[in-house]
């Protein structure tokens, strides 16, 4: 298999079941972001709709872990909004971690992709 074809069929999306005790221990499958969903967010928050931030990470990233569906659609960002904001964030925190938005996994990205070549390299 070329690296190509083992980089394009890599299984990589990362899950998680977040427990929320807020609302009733309700158990919550937040699944990382494609490059595409990154991209979306990237643009949305270009708008300056700050407002809908965390309750697009939350539409982006929540799964129903019984079924494989995804928890809610742009329809339910008043709703979401409405909700208490550390329930909220709880869900988003982890959507964003998975999916390398934050500040520490940039940090651990970081330290995976050093600039040292191995000892084994040469370069003349």
């Amino acid at each position: 298999m070329s690296l190509r074809d083992q980089i394009l069929n890599a299984e990589d999306v990362e899950s998680e079941i977040v427990v929320v005790d807020g609302w009733g221990g309700a158990r919550v499958e937040v699944r990382s972001m494609s490059t595409a969903m990154r991209e979306k967010l990237s643009q949305f928050a270009g708008e300056g709709d700050t407002e809908s931030w965390t309750a697009a990470v939350v539409i982006a990233t929540c799964y129903d872990p019984e079924t494989g569906e995804q928890l809610f659609t742009k329809d339910d960002v008043a709703a979401i909004n409405s909700k208490n904001g550390k329930n909220v964030q709880a869900l988003a925190d982890a959507g964003l971690r998975l999916s390398g938005m934050t500040e520490e996994a940039k940090k651990e990205a970081g330290k995976a992709s050093s600039s040292t070549p191995d000892a084994g390299s040469s370069s003349s």
